[in-house]
């Protein structure tokens, strides 16, 4: 799925990239902006992927707790 390890990896990663592009803004330096950009729309479709699947294996875990009264 991915190479990062946890959410957080990720969003230290989005956060550093958005700060980056921030800068670039503030100085008018738009070259790679859109590239920049799309990296992010990256990151954060990776992010959603870990937490749609994290999600499912809570639900899962819940749900055999549940039917199986543990």
């Amino acid at each position: 799925m991915s190479d990062f390890n946890d959410y957080s990896t990720m969003l230290i990663s989005i956060e550093q990239k958005t700060r980056a592009l921030e800068n670039k803004c503030l100085n008018k330096n738009y070259a790679g902006f859109t590239g920049d950009i799309t990296s992010i729309q990256h990151e954060l479709t990776m992010l959603t992927m870990w937490i749609t699947q994290a999600q499912g294996e809570q639900i899962r875990e819940n749900t055999y707790r549940i039917l199986n009264k543990v």
